[in-house]
């Protein structure tokens, strides 16, 4: 009898109406009556099982029929008990998947195949990549004897499929590579001594598994799942429908928690979809709901990969969203100061970029510490090994204090000691390895980058086995065989169902499986068995949206297939959310009294806030709210305008602003810090404000018109004599005040756009009376005050002056000291709800005006 013919292939029958517990136990009975009859004892037998979650249940039905076990194991688990993997030499497959494709980068740039564009080699590698790890799987579980043929049928079949070109070229490299890759760590399972084999298969073949029961010498024994003919199933299926895939989430945790509290646990939920399997997780933790999440997930969705990959990306890319993000990290260095002042200045001034040199205005305190510890990693050149580039990473974070665990929270110290473990910073490669290798692969800061990048993805974080847990989410094939009590499928349409492209991106779907390689015929078998073992729990319940985002849902096809297959319909679920009935308060106009109360500071937007809707007045100068400015998102006019001024201020420090007018325009964008690949836009609107104010400027000064103050900061207490009002400071910015010809002075405040807004609101509009008061109590009264509106489309200029600007200021002056002293005797701020102001208002939803205006 030759090798493979000592194979016996049986099934374990699963009556219709057992339980799992049930199956496990025929499972054992009947491995116990063949070892008998084979005369081996069951501590000597090997059982190889699909799925490490199999083994505790297994052992529990081998362990009620007596005291000895066989050793039960899946290939994995057996293969890593029989001792060490073997180190992968150069040029082999790590099975790190960052490291791996710089291996498949190296080679397909040696093979003359690398191009100038950085992604497309990226994309190019990781497809020869994908076919060489497929190639080493297969071959791997053909065992030591199988794999000449196999390479053998590889390259006929290369032969036959192949064309010339690109693809040709990958599909040689491939092969190569994968041929010559060393004897995998599953051949000690070959070697391994055992008294008998057992291998147990549940809706998709363990190729290596057989070929290990194959090469035996001794009684084997291969038993696949089996039941009665036909779908049996324990009871109907429930179906809830919702009307819109944005209700799925709230659905199917409010499935889950009607089961929990019908003491039905642990129910399974398969992750078809993992992203809704997120958004069901955030809604069921908060009910103290354990969930047992064995999908796995990425590590570079954890906060601490976040933060690392925050810091790197502030390092080397000089982003400044980036930089605030790691500053208010646990990696940032321990005693940093000045981060809220940066990071109010950069939201303000929209700066989205950081480096070398402070801007003049910037917050340095934060700035310069930043720049102090990034020196390791910024430093040492574009290009620069992989070593190189991690001493520097474990450099810049040894400087932050950030490498010892103690900086994060319990819950993520394990998560960060995951990271510096995946990035090589908390371990060495072994001396004479493929690790230790790619070590001095030189990479420029994008490629390193892509690296961290991919490194961190392609983890797994580590999961708390929660013993007993009341919901379990897992991939469909390893929910079977489980003792679950009921199962949640959420989302079963088509699109959360479909397996996608499963044979590798350079193989046809053909070709993969007459390779052996994985395939979609194949993948939609082993999900259909998977669907069947579902069938047989005490209960399922699918949620299903009819549409989404407008777009009808069809069910998936094996759902679909499933449904026909039942003998009796399927029943509607019962919706387990809850409305809950609330009743409208009645809602008034929003105000507030605040007796005793006085701004400590007093500024001109302050004053058009009072006058314009005091509830406003009262939100953002009490309350302190505002907007949150975007740093990255596009200038906007207020941004505009105060480049325009800085230009003006500029240009005029230089000499004739006639001249100097483009240089002033690129210095102020330099010092913006607006990229090089991005300046010219901006510089272009920037010189069409030019011909407006050039043309105005050269008349005025031939007329004697000089430049007296530029962007002169005003502070000062303008009601010092009033006992009650003289700790209320006024502060403000000038644009300009210029001397006129005749000595007296003007204060000028520049405004972009079309000057028709502006003259509507010249007499009423506080500012340039708020300056000239302010400037009157510092001694420089001004005699005239003027807006210059600066209209880049028409090119023009036009002055709208302040009528009797010294007289408008002193009853400014006046008018505003009344407000402010029935302000501190308790006059309330009220919501006005009226005009622009109230449009455009950022604290509509603290007065609540949708509340009261619609009563």
């Amino acid at each position: 009898m030759g090798q493979g013919e000592r194979v016996e292939h049986g099934v374990v029958a699963w009556e219709g109406r057992a339980t799992v517990d049930g199956f496990w136990q025929q499972f054992a009975q009947q491995v116990q009556a063949w070892l008998l009859r084979h005369s081996v004892a069951m501590r000597d037998a090997v059982v190889l099982l699909p799925f490490a979650q199999h083994l505790a249940i297994a052992r529990r039905a081998f362990a009620a029929l007596g005291p000895w076990l066989p050793r039960l194991e899946t290939t994995r688990s057996l293969a890593a008990g029989l001792g060490p993997p073997r180190l992968a030499r150069p040029g082999e497959l790590i099975g790190e998947g960052a490291l791996d494709l710089l291996q498949a980068l190296s080679r397909l740039r040696g093979s003359g195949l690398g191009s100038e564009d950085p992604r497309a080699d990226r994309l190019h590698a990781s497809q020869l990549l994908e076919l060489t790890q497929a190639l080493q799987s297969a071959a791997a579980s053909l065992g030591p004897q199988g794999r000449s043929a196999y390479w053998l049928r590889v390259a006929q079949v290369w032969r036959r499929e192949v064309s010339v070109g690109l693809e040709s070229e990958l599909l040689r490299i491939a092969l190569e590579w994968a041929q010559h890759i060393g004897p995998p760590a599953t051949d000690v399972l070959f070697e391994h001594q055992a008294s008998a084999w057992i291998l147990l298969e549940s809706g998709r073949p363990d190729h290596l598994a057989r070929a290990v029961l194959s090469e035996a010498l001794v009684p084997a024994l291969r038993l696949e799942v089996a039941g009665p003919g036909g779908l049996q199933v324990a009871s109907p299926w429930r179906v809830h429908e919702v009307d819109e895939a944005g209700s799925l989430p709230a659905a199917a945790a409010g499935q889950v928690l009607r089961l929990l509290a019908q003491d039905v646990r642990p129910v399974l939920m398969p992750a078809t979809d993992r992203a809704l399997m997120r958004q069901v997780k955030a809604l069921l933790l908060p009910h103290g709901v354990q969930v047992q999440d064995e999908t796995g997930g990425s590590l570079a969705t954890t906060g601490p990969a976040a933060a690392l990959r925050h810091a790197v990306r502030a390092a080397l890319l000089g982003n400044m969203d980036d930089l605030l993000a790691w500053a208010k990290s646990p990696l940032a260095p321990v005693g940093l100061e000045g981060v809220s002042p940066l990071e109010a200045w950069a939201r303000r001034q929209r700066v989205k970029r950081w480096g070398e040199s402070v801007p003049a205005r910037a917050p340095a305190q934060a700035w310069r510490r930043l720049l102090e510890v990034t020196q390791p990693l910024r430093a040492g050149g574009a290009r620069r090994p992989l070593q190189q580039w991690l001493l520097g990473l474990r450099q810049m974070l040894a400087a932050c204090l950030a490498l010892e665990e103690s900086r994060w929270t319990a819950h993520d110290q394990a998560t960060w000691r995951a990271c510096k473990e995946t990035l090589w910073l908390s371990r060495s490669p072994w001396p004479g390895s493929a690790a230790e290798g790619l070590m001095d692969q030189v990479l420029d800061a994008a490629e390193w980058l892509d690296w961290v990048d991919e490194s961190l993805q392609d983890a797994t974080p580590t999961s708390e086995d929660l013993g007993a847990p009341h919901v379990v989410i897992t991939p469909l094939n390893r929910a079977a065989l489980r003792p679950f009590a009921a199962t949640v499928l959420a989302g079963v349409d088509v699109g959360r169902w479909s397996l996608g492209r499963v044979a590798p991106a350079l193989l046809r779907q053909s070709t993969a499986a007459e390779l052996d390689l994985p395939n979609l015929p194949a993948a939609q078998a082993q999900q259909w068995a998977a669907l069947q073992q579902l069938a047989r729990l005490p209960q399922v319940v699918c949620v299903h949206a009819r549409h989404g985002d407008g777009v009808p849902l069809d069910w998936a096809p094996p759902l679909q297939r499933m449904r026909a297959a039942f003998a009796s319909p399927w029943v509607d679920a019962e919706e387990a959310r809850r409305p809950v009935a609330t009743t409208a308060a009645s809602a008034s106009r929003a105000q507030v009294a605040l007796p005793g109360w006085l701004p400590k500071r007093w500024s001109a937007s302050q004053v058009a806030a009072l006058r314009d809707c005091p509830y406003q007045f009262f939100a953002r100068v009490r309350l302190g709210l505002g907007e949150a400015d975007e740093i990255d998102r596009d200038p906007d006019p207020r941004d505009w305008g105060r480049w325009l001024h800085a230009v003006l201020q500029v240009a005029h420090e230089l000499g004739d602003p006639v001249v100097h007018w483009d240089a002033a325009c690129r210095q102020v964008l330099e010092r913006e810090g607006v990229p090089a690949q991005e300046v010219w836009p901006f510089l272009a609107l920037l010189q069409r404000w030019g011909p407006a104010y050039l043309s105005w400027w050269p008349a005025e000064a031939k007329a004697g018109r000089r430049v007296e103050a530029v962007e002169r900061q005003l502070e000062g207490p303008v009601w010092a004599e009033d006992p009650l009002l003289s700790s209320v400071i006024w502060i403000g910015r000038a644009d300009r005040v210029d001397v006129l010809a005749d000595g007296s002075t003007q204060l000028l405040d520049f405004k972009t756009g079309s000057a028709s807004s502006l003259k509507a609101r010249v007499e009423t509009d506080p500012q340039l009376p708020f300056y000239a008061a302010l400037l009157a109590h510092l001694g420089d009264p001004v005699q005239d005050a003027a807006y210059l509106a600066v209209d880049s489309k028409t090119r023009s200029l036009q002055a709208l002056a302040c009528p009797d600007t010294p007289q408008a200021a002193r009853e400014l002056v006046d008018g505003l000291a009344e407000d402010l002293r029935q302000l501190h005797a308790g006059e309330p701020l009220r919501a006005l709800g009226e005009g622009v102001a109230c449009e455009h208002c950022a604290a509509r939803g603290v007065c609540r005006k949708d509340d009261w205006s619609s009563a």
